[in-house]
């Protein structure tokens, strides 16, 4: 007769492991956006600013491209879904052309939201002027001049997908490697479905009685 099978018992550590690894993806990615975004929040804040619908000047320090932000990061209120139109001109007096942003950027945080509309290049250091047209429903809303580099904002975001997205992904081949193994474990019988064919017992030839044959 067949020795009976052991099952094989498949626990929840895998799927332990895959809700813990699924959490910290989500925690990561979170995290990561929170900091990309808080840092251009920081870097606004302290960068010249002329409130939308007025002519301002903004001092610049350093040369080369200059990028403008739309934002309302004082009083934590929305911004204008239409780009206003933005004029500058340098301390001579002469306009600057303004251009498209190279990079598209945008954010929000308890602070407020921003995006970008525009980017020049400073020749020269000093007072440049800003003036922008003014918008429906913009109050609180800025325009912001600097230098960062947008498209850092871009690689935060990108870091936080791709780190926060390797950690969920894994997560989910975990769990369905998990889940196949506990499946197979389940319709596995704990005996075998068929028995070895059993054989009549082989017993020597029967002897004719004494004195015969």
């Amino acid at each position: 007769m067949a020795v009976p099978q052991v099952r094989k018992q498949v626990g929840f550590g895998g799927c332990l492991v895959s809700i813990l690894l699924f959490i910290v993806g989500v925690a990561a990615f979170i995290g990561l956006l929170v900091w990309a975004i808080g840092g251009v929040v920081s870097d606004l804040q302290a960068a010249p600013s002329v409130p939308l619908g007025s002519s301002g000047t903004v001092n610049i320090t350093n040369t080369g491209p200059q990028f403008l932000f739309l934002g309302d990061l004082d009083g934590g209120g929305t911004i204008p879904s239409v780009d206003p139109d933005v004029t500058v001109t340098d301390p001579s007096g002469a306009n600057v052309t303004v251009k498209a942003p190279s990079t598209t950027s945008s954010g929000s945080s308890s602070s407020g939201s921003f995006r970008s509309i525009g980017e020049f290049t400073a020749a020269v250091p000093g007072a440049y002027t800003v003036e922008s047209t003014s918008i429906s429903k913009s109050s609180g809303a800025k325009i912001y001049v600097t230098n960062i580099n947008v498209g850092s904002l871009g690689a935060k975001i990108l870091a936080a997908i791709g780190v926060g997205g390797a950690l969920i992904l894994l997560s989910i081949i975990l769990a369905i490697v998990w889940l196949v193994r506990r499946s197979k474990s389940k319709s596995t019988p704990a005996y075998p479905q068929a028995y070895p064919p059993q054989y009549p017992p082989q017993y020597p030839p029967q002897q004719p009685p004494y004195g015969q044959g």
